[in-house]
């Protein structure tokens, strides 16, 4: 059982390093710093079994929340109550000594969780055989890939069945199959009854392992109890943002438009890019519902001598630059529409990308041959801008797209 009221938290931001010190030898007892309230009037109750979907964007105090529960760190007023055996996973590698090997460090871990050092002596094969590190185990922690502590660590921190556990996104560094076992061993504590508050940014993961989801937003609970409504509320709220551009990719935003215009300034082809648009019901947009149709505009302009032969093209990848889709007038039998020096296509797709962030970007090129030959290459990887797809809280299926079964 986790019951929480009327909880906040501040922390003290002091404007340089030296005010703490003015602050601490004041006779006066002067003020030198502001409070900056991380969490406000915190409300909820969890009851024994049940399993919590934390949600949130960064910084919104999903973790200082998590640390008040375990303990790590205490509200600046309010009521926390817990009840039972905790096992957290945190942050990454907390609590091991970089010093210590692999073996030295379960011992003092298990320790503090409570577990005997017999105890531990009979549960080390185990969590040697889930962790899966081989020899390190012995070696020094500091040599351990972020991937091999948080093997380590859940290995530990599931040992033993908790009463409550608390896992904060530490398992996104993991492998996926490594991600996998994790959560096998997850869901069969949640079916012998543990208490699970998850944190994630993985909403597919919220629907298959919780009960209920909380979501907070800059410290405060914007809703609490049914999966796909708070979820649904949370995604309303991420539509109405306005995308950040995203600097290392070299997008830019355009309050007016949302097209994007190309720089020619240090590289001058015989083509100039003018806009490239994510279209929706003919209405410029930079968010997609999941199992939407949708458009995509191109225009560019001829500045020189090319070929007749022009075909325009697109592609579609995630942050970490994997492509998932690309094209091109010429692979699809569509010459664009030539008025003037002025060249345009659209392109209409059903999109069936799963929810997330996307980078859509354009290319031209003359005298195709094939799916990615042509005589000249003349612009590739202009136009660059972000696009989100927003997930469909009724759909009926899981995974990176929608492979649309039927009978």
């Amino acid at each position: 059982m986790i019951s929480i009221s009327g909880l906040n938290k501040a922390y003290k931001m002091y404007p340089t390093r030296w005010s703490r010190l003015v602050e601490w030898i004041s006779p006066f007892n002067i003020k030198r710093h502001e409070l900056k309230w991380v969490l406000k009037d915190i409300n909820f109750d969890i009851h024994a079994g049940e399993s919590v979907g934390i949600i949130g964007s960064n910084g919104a105090g999903k973790s200082t929340l998590l640390k008040i529960i375990t303990g790590t760190t205490t509200g600046t007023n309010g009521n926390v109550s817990v009840s039972g055996r905790i096992s957290a996973l945190l942050e990454l590698g907390i609590g091991f000594h970089p010093d210590f090997t692999g073996r030295q460090n379960v011992y003092m871990s298990g320790q503090l969780l409570g577990l005997s050092h017999n105890e531990i002596n009979t549960l080390m094969p185990e969590i040697e055989s889930f962790a899966e590190i081989g020899d390190y185990i012995d070696q020094p922690v500091r040599v351990y890939s972020s991937g091999m502590q948080v093997r380590l660590a859940f290995s530990l921190a599931t040992a033993v069945r908790p009463d409550i556990l608390i896992v904060d996104e530490a398992l996104a560094v993991g492998d996926i199959f490594f991600q996998q076992k994790c959560f096998d061993r997850i869901f069969d504590m949640k079916q012998k009854g543990t208490t699970l508050l998850f944190v994630t940014h993985d909403m597919g993961s919220i629907y298959r392992l919780c009960d209920k989801a909380l979501y907070i937003d800059h410290g405060m609970v914007k809703a609490f109890g049914d999966v796909r409504e708070t979820i649904a509320k949370y995604e309303l709220d991420l539509k109405k943002i306005n995308k950040d551009s995203l600097d290392k990719e070299g997008i830019s935003k355009s309050s007016d438009s949302l097209a994007v215009q190309y720089d020619d300034s240090v590289f001058s082809p015989p083509v100039r890019f003018i806009s490239g648009q994510v279209l929706c019901s003919g209405i410029a947009t930079d968010s997609i519902d999941e199992g939407a149709e949708f458009s995509i505009a191109v225009e560019i302009e001829t500045i020189g001598n090319v070929s007749d032969d022009l075909h325009i093209g697109f592609q579609i990848r995630d942050a970490k630059g994997n492509i998932y889709f690309e094209t091109n007038t010429y692979c699809q039998r569509t010459p664009p529409v030539r008025e003037g020096n002025r060249f345009k296509s659209e392109f209409h797709l059903t999109n069936n990308l799963c929810e997330g962030a996307y980078i859509l970007s354009f290319g031209v090129a003359s005298d195709g041959y094939g799916l990615s030959s042509f005589k000249e290459v003349l612009l590739h990887d202009v136009g660059r801008k972000q696009f989100s797809v927003i997930r469909n809280i009724d759909r009926s299926w899981a995974g990176l797209c929608n492979m649309r079964v039927h009978s």
